[in-house]
């Protein structure tokens, strides 16, 4: 019982969760959004419900698509005058605008929280520099003193260590610099 207390607390406290109460059903109803009086009434409650001074705020997951659905049936109304919808029109966009601005900020500051949390890891080789690596093992294996590798019954070896993407290699003195000069030109 303990174990699903711990697992609903870390839930509870996931980043980019937004908390309180949801915003009632108010569009719920389209029977409310053919009439005037109905489309009206939603509004209010609506616009209420949304104001950027109320306390715990509501969560743009289900405010946005009722504040969208009702400006769509505001567009549509013909028993609303053109003056009252550009009214109301514009209050719902200032509340869809307070909407997007709060999204950002919950965004920034869980892109934030990410990074201040996690770990500097460094990218592990992929399948790709693998392969490649193989076949550069391959080729100093058959080019530079063949006979002094592992696989052909010598005593040196190679093999590439993914983290840090290099060749460990052991092998004599000379092997060495043939290796050395045959990857890097110059050095000796």
């Amino acid at each position: 019982m303990t174990g699903m207390l711990v697992f609903f607390a870390t839930l509870g406290t996931t980043p980019g969760v937004v908390a309180g109460p949801p915003v009632s059903a108010v569009v719920a109803d389209r029977q409310d959004l053919r009439t005037r009086s109905g489309l009206r009434t939603v509004y209010r409650q609506l616009v209420r419900q949304t104001a950027s001074q109320r306390r715990p705020r509501p969560d743009p997951r289900v405010v946005v698509p009722q504040l969208v659905r009702l400006e769509r049936a505001i567009r549509k109304a013909r028993t609303i005058a053109p003056s009252e919808k550009r009214r109301m029109r514009s209050a719902i966009k200032v509340r869809l605008e307070d909407q997007l601005k709060r999204l950002r900020r919950d965004l920034r500051s869980f892109a934030n929280a990410r990074r201040r949390t996690a770990r500097p890891t460094r990218r592990l080789a992929g399948p790709v520099d693998e392969a490649a690596a193989r076949g550069l093992i391959a080729l100093i294996q058959n080019t530079v003193a063949p006979a002094s590798w592992d696989t052909n019954g010598g005593q040196g070896t190679i093999r590439y260590f993914s983290p840090l993407k290099v060749l460990v290699i052991r092998n004599t003195d000379e092997v060495h610099r043939q290796i050395g000069g045959t990857l890097q030109p110059g050095i000796r």
